[in-house]
């Protein structure tokens, strides 16, 4: 008598049967809406770091100057001052450039700004941009990271005075660079697709 075997079980993923109903492409598509996009849009942002302390900045610099005069090409101590141990100044900088980095990060702060809008930029460029020389006017600078500021605000030209009065030229051109780079280059950043799949994102398009 022969033995009857048991039907195999058939997963439902490769079941006809089992197979999901046909996704509605026409309703797909009518979910994206114009609203829903301009909703959940958000305008390009960058942010500058700061430090309010630029005197340790400098003490920075002076540890680090000496550092190099006790060191050799290779960064190693000199031998006279290595045979110090504990006493060595090489040890005595170096924990002290430590501390002043610390310091440092401590006293440092971040700066947002946040591109325009599209027709806002327009109007912006239109204001400031000198249409014979196609450069743009004095005080443009002043007034892009008045518009752009965001965190903190800096609301106006006194505030921005202000500002200025506290921070180097290098320091607030930073805050404009980011604020001209948010309105001009910026845009979602998006990751680029690993090698393997790099060569199939166009596969099956016509």
């Amino acid at each position: 008598m022969t033995e009857s075997l048991d039907t195999p079980t058939i997963p439902d993923a490769f079941n006809p049967a089992a197979a999901p109903a046909r996704i509605d492409l026409n309703a797909l598509e009518n979910v994206l809406t114009l609203d829903s996009i301009i909703s959940g849009a958000r305008l390009p942002e960058r942010t500058v770091r700061i430090c309010t302390r630029g005197d340790l900045i400098g003490q920075l610099d002076d540890v680090e100057g000496r550092l190099e005069e006790l060191v050799d090409d290779d960064g190693e101590p000199i031998v006279d001052d290595e045979a110090l141990g504990d006493q060595s100044e090489v040890v005595k900088l170096t924990i002290r450039a430590f501390a002043l980095r610390t310091e440092i990060a401590k006293h440092t702060i971040p700066l947002r700004v946040r591109a325009m809008g599209s027709s806002k930029w327009k109007v912006f460029v239109e204001t400031w941009q000198d249409t014979k020389t196609g450069t743009f006017k004095d005080g443009m600078s002043d007034a892009l990271i008045i518009a752009a500021s965001i965190s903190p605000v800096i609301p106006d030209q006194p505030s921005l005075d202000r500002f200025r009065d506290a921070f180097s030229h290098s320091q607030t051109n930073a805050v404009f660079q980011a604020a001209f780079v948010a309105n001009t280059t910026s845009g979602l950043d998006i990751p680029k697709l690993p090698p393997f799949l790099a060569g199939q994102k166009h596969e099956g398009r016509s």
